[in-house]
């Protein structure tokens, strides 16, 4: 599914427990421990500190998934900047989420889900393995349907039933208050999720779900039963805003499973010719 998939590693538990979930999925073809020091500390023999550590617990981890190829990589320089520049459409990056924060927009998961250039997984503190549906927020825009097919493709790995989420909020007439749209367009834009879901992965369960209040609450409240929830990163905002939007924060801020954010560059380029026709043509 992936060339790579890279772990931050900080050798704290939840860069132990993010390592555990991406290893246990074998998503990629590669896998990697990625440690960033802004410094090199060395022991009294004069060995890197970091790179021994790093190391060690590639080896712990390779003897407990032996099938497994597993590399370690340290390198000096900034946390975050190292991390975005390991992202890519073919590579996933997963880290871990540390101890919960209600306000998770200045966090280092936030951050780099926010300047990431192909698809982040944040894996919250204290997550267990669960099997369950794929759960992945629907809205119409291209970052969305990004998520929308590396969710089926996820999902498509172990025959996960795939749940299509997509809200709406109280009417002002015959809109949406939030988008001016009606129900029945919104069901409209559930539909055409729910047929591209179903061309890309025709063997999958596919359960679409038009659920009235807020995004962030209807894909919390999936979540709670599913082992993954995917959604796009806000196309609304500047392309290099440095806050992720409000919906994915929440998401990242209440989820009890693993969140994997990503955006319309992620689309195969044969997606992105037909997201951009479908916007010319005018359908969601």
């Amino acid at each position: 599914m992936f060339e790579d998939v890279v772990i931050g590693w900080d050798a704290g538990p939840s860069a132990r427990e993010a390592a555990d979930w991406a290893l246990d999925r074998e998503l990629g073809a590669r896998h990697r421990l990625l440690r960033v020091l802004d410094h090199e500390p060395l022991d009294r023999f004069g060995r890197s500190i970091p790179r021994v550590e790093l190391q060690e617990a590639v080896d712990e981890l390779q003897r407990e998934r032996p099938r497994l190829r597993l590399l370690g990589e340290f390198t000096r320089g900034d946390v975050e900047r190292e991390l975005v520049r390991r992202t890519g459409r073919d590579v996933l990056l997963v880290l871990g989420g540390g101890a919960g924060a209600h306000d998770v927009r200045w966090t280092l998961p936030a951050r780099v889900a926010r300047a990431a250039r192909g698809p982040v997984v944040v894996v919250p503190q204290g997550a267990t393995a669960r099997t369950g549906p794929v759960v992945v927020g629907v809205d119409g825009t291209a970052s969305s349907r990004a998520a929308l097919l590396r969710a089926a493709a996820i999902a498509g790995l172990d025959g996960s039933p795939l749940v299509l989420v997509h809200a709406w909020e109280a009417l002002v007439e015959d809109g949406d208050a939030a988008s001016g749209i009606s129900v029945g367009e919104h069901a409209e834009i559930l539909g055409a999720a729910a047929d591209e879901a179903a061309s890309a992965a025709p063997d999958l369960p596919i359960e679409p779900r038009l659920v009235h209040g807020t995004a962030a609450e209807a894909l919390l409240d999936a979540g709670r039963a599913a082992s993954l929830v995917l959604l796009g990163r806000s196309a609304r905002l500047a392309p290099r805003a440095l806050l992720l939007g409000s919906v994915a924060r929440a998401v990242l801020a209440g989820s009890p499973v693993p969140v994997l954010l990503t955006g319309a560059q992620d689309l195969p380029a044969a997606a992105r010719r037909r997201v951009a026709h479908d916007a010319v043509a005018g359908r969601p």
